[in-house]
């Protein structure tokens, strides 16, 4: 299993807002989905990125 401790960071610009925020350590899941139609002359994809 993986795992990061985060309290262990060092980081170069200690005013940046993404690493002076509090971190969780937690499970995030990113789902998306994608229709592709493939016919002799042509082609279409759609897709949605981060749907939850």
């Amino acid at each position: 299993m993986f795992s990061v401790d985060f309290g262990k960071l060092r980081v170069a610009n200690t005013d940046d807002i993404q690493y002076t925020t509090t971190i969780r350590n937690q499970l995030m899941p990113n789902f998306g989905y994608e229709v592709y139609l493939h016919l002799e002359k042509y082609y279409v994809g759609l897709s949605a990125p981060k749907v939850i």
